[in-house]
Formats: C-alpha cells, sequence, structure tokens
C-alpha cells in the first residue's frame, strides 16, 4: 500500500530502522509493524512520528488518515 511505503520511505530516509524508529517512539517492535500494516496508529502515535520525521501536514493527512 502506497501509505506504508511512504512512512517506511520517511523512516528509512531519516536513517533509522523500523525497529530504531518504533524504539525511538515507544512502540514495541511486534506492534510497530502490526500498526503498519494494518494503519491503526492511535492520533498520539501518529502526532509523535510526525514529530519526530517532521512531517509536512500534507503527509500526517496522507499516511494516517486519508482513506
Amino acid at each position: 500500500n502506497l501509505k506504508t511505503q511512504k512512512l517506511k520511505g520517511e523512516i528509512v530516509g531519516s536513517g533509522m530502522t523500523l525497529t530504531e524508529f518504533a524504539d525511538e517512539v515507544g512502540i514495541s517492535r511486534p506492534t510497530f509493524y502490526r500498526k503498519i500494516k494494518d494503519g491503526s496508529f492511535t492520533i498520539d502515535e501518529a502526532i509523535k512520528m510526525a514529530k519526530k520525521l517532521n512531517l509536512s501536514d500534507h503527509d500526517i493527512l496522507y499516511i494516517f488518515f486519508a482513506k
């Protein structure tokens, strides 16, 4: 899915692995991978990740909230 690929690309582009990023935002690795797959991040998690990745408002809406 394109939203998943966009999020993964932003994480890798930040110089972190997905596992390192999950640790940085306080989500266990298995939970993080599940949430990436099903898009079930909470608003608080989305905000934390957006800040960590310095995402634009457009990217935040696209990655976390678009259907």
